[in-house]
């Protein structure tokens, strides 16, 4: 009975497994199957179709924590169909499968990255390497070289990259959506799941959601993560004053009134050598 409820909801649709992980919540083993076997006996198509299985070449994962992590937003009609679309920022570590930290923003930008990147470092430390995709917000895609990057040798990176550089994280950028299939794949669980919950809860706005996505991650983390190869964390500490480090800087020239002026807002630099 409770299956049944659970299927014919008429706001919210759940696939098999997510009936099956609710009713274990409260304490009713069933196995997706039966979940499966009585969804069809009612009639119901299942949520979503599975595609025909094609060959790829599996990366294999890292053995510590920390070792890498992934980096990704997703843009998606998070709280319904009916809400106007939010973009999710989120993180995954790629040893344990386990989501580290999730942001809800109007789009993929700056400060989502800076934001879910800020509670990993809070919440676990550094990580070794940062896997994401070409985005403008990390890489740098232009073709411009200015004088000095020449005789660098290199082109400055974006504020991000600058972020990422002096916590001593590396940027590797993925050259296809295929090559980061795995949080790919995680965006596609939480499409699937998160927004059931939402509906579930009556969860409308990403303000609403804040207090909620933490609960969810610890269930999303006894559900789908495992434990790595190697038990050792490859976490380094994070330093202190990371509000200095996860700055923007730009280049500024002190004006002959002892003024620094940045876009709407001119700073007064007081006496001193």
């Amino acid at each position: 009975n409770k299956i049944v409820a659970l299927l014919q909801l008429a706001e919210v649709r759940l696939n098999d497994c997510h009936v099956r992980d609710l009713l274990a919540e409260e304490s009713l083993q069933v196995s997706a199957e039966t979940v499966r076997v009585v969804r069809r006996s009612l009639g119901i198509p299942p949520k979503r179709r599975r595609r025909p299985p094609r060959h790829h070449r599996r990366r294999e994962r890292e053995a510590q924590r920390g070792a890498m992590v992934l980096i990704d937003g997703s843009p998606f009609h998070w709280f319904g169909p009916d809400q106007p679309q939010h973009t999710l920022v989120g993180t995954l570590d790629d040893a344990s499968g386990d989501p580290l930290s999730l942001c809800f923003r109007p789009a993929e930008d700056l400060h989502g990255f800076v934001t879910v990147l800020g509670d990993l470092l809070t919440t676990h430390g550094v990580p070794c390497v940062l896997y994401g995709d070409r985005t403008g917000i990390a890489h740098r895609n232009d073709r411009y070289w200015s004088i000095e990057e020449e005789l660098a040798g290199r082109q400055q990176p974006t504020q991000f990259g600058q972020m990422l550089e002096e916590l001593g994280i590396r940027y590797i950028a993925a050259r296809s959506p295929e090559a980061k299939g795995r949080i790919e794949r995680h965006w596609q669980t939480l499409q699937d799941r998160l927004t059931a919950e939402f509906a579930l809860h009556g969860i409308k706005t990403s303000e609403a959601a804040a207090p909620f996505l933490p609960r969810f991650l610890e269930r999303y983390r006894g559900w789908f993560g495992h434990a790595p190869r190697d038990p050792a964390g490859a976490w380094q500490p994070a330093p202190k004053h990371l509000e200095r480090i996860l700055s923007c800087r730009y280049p500024r020239t002190v004006g002959r009134d002892n003024t620094v002026s940045i876009p709407g807002c001119r700073i007064q630099i007081p006496p001193g050598p």
